[in-house]
């Protein structure tokens, strides 16, 4: 059909599956201006000057956002006494031997002694299919086969390359998936957490004739939840139990944690007098040298990696939604999740 004909999603699609990845052109965001245009760091400023701050002395989209996370509020006490910063320290410090924080370390190093503990596992993309189409069938009779459904139709897409975005689109056709996937553990978390998506988006489409909105807490909270038990379980399956508590500490750093540095920096963004490369570069420096232990070695252009969060420019606050969705997820049961998906 020509383009121009299809629906919105559809179109969305289409633009998505036919994106040349291979292309120098390619942007992850096609939403978010040129990084060469200066004309964001004004977008940004005009959106931070509009957006209030209050009694609270926190802007109203962050209060909008609370509001709708609230069954979190101790995120809100981390968010003013910024103590993120002690926790994501002494959990670098807990994995790190003393030998190497004595001298510089990557960003890469970091990641690498991070992943030891599940780096010599390795799942091929049919591996990561079937574990997961085998939980969600013992979890559920009513998900048996959606996985597998979309797999065998070409609604699942591997990608190789870390700039492409993951995502799960919700159609009236079906659930599509992309995903990263290098076949690590990482790669198999990533592909249960869009597939917790797709199941839940499968079956509020039974419900419902007509689309019908999920939220997106309600959405990070279940796919989570799945993505934590998936890897739970094929831990287990192959022996490795104590893999899987190093795996949580990981988790929570990296959900919890650094999605409240992101908070945070954006947080920050309103006590600046200024907003433009410069500044937004030296507050993203500024912070991520707090989150990250001193002996850290940053490679050249970190500092501009905050203004690639497309969030600022479209949704305020939204990574607030997932370290408030992740440590709501440790306190659900099985019977909590099925009345979720199944009376939503």
């Amino acid at each position: 059909m020509p383009i121009d004909s299809l629906p919105f999603w559809g179109r969305n699609l289409k633009v998505m599956i036919e994106m040349d990845l291979d292309s120098d052109s390619y942007v992850p965001y096609p939403l978010l201006p040129n990084e060469e245009n200066i004309d964001k760091f004004k977008q940004l400023q005009h959106r931070i000057l509009k957006d209030k701050v209050e009694e609270n002395d926190f802007p109203k989209s962050l209060n909008l956002r609370i509001e709708m996370i609230k069954q979190c509020p101790c995120l809100i006490d981390s968010i003013a006494s910024k103590r993120v910063f002690i926790d994501s320290h002494n959990y670098f410090n807990s994995i790190i031997p003393l030998t190497c924080q004595q001298s510089s370390l990557s960003l890469t190093n970091i990641r690498d002694i991070q992943r030891e503990p599940w780096s010599r596992l390795h799942f091929t993309y049919i591996d990561a299919i079937q574990y997961i189409e085998a939980y969600f069938s013992n979890y559920c009779t009513d998900f048996k086969g959606l996985v597998k459904k979309a797999f065998d139709d070409g609604r699942i897409r591997f990608l190789s390359r870390k700039n492409a975005p993951s995502f799960c689109l919700d159609t009236p056709k079906g659930s599509y998936i992309q995903v990263f996937f290098t076949g690590d553990l990482e790669s198999l978390a990533l592909l249960a957490h869009e597939c917790g998506h797709l199941i839940h988006q499968e079956m509020v489409r039974r419900k419902f004739v007509l689309k019908q909105e999920i939220s997106g807490y309600q959405s990070e909270l279940i796919a989570l939840y799945f993505e934590n038990h998936i890897v739970e379980c094929v831990l287990q399956e192959m022996g490795h139990y104590r893999v899987y508590d190093t795996w949580m500490n990981r988790q929570y750093n990296e959900w919890v944690n650094w999605h409240m540095l992101l908070t945070i920096f954006e947080l920050e963004l309103y006590h600046l007098s200024a907003i433009n490369r410069s500044s937004v570069a030296k507050l993203w420096m500024k912070l991520n040298q707090q989150f990250y232990p001193s002996y850290t070695d940053f490679y050249n252009g970190f500092c501009y990696e905050g203004e690639h969060s497309f969030h600022l420019f479209q949704i305020p606050f939204y990574t607030l939604v997932y370290p408030s969705a992740y440590l709501h997820s440790l306190l659900l049961d099985d019977s909590d999740v099925i009345n979720m998906i199944m009376s939503p």
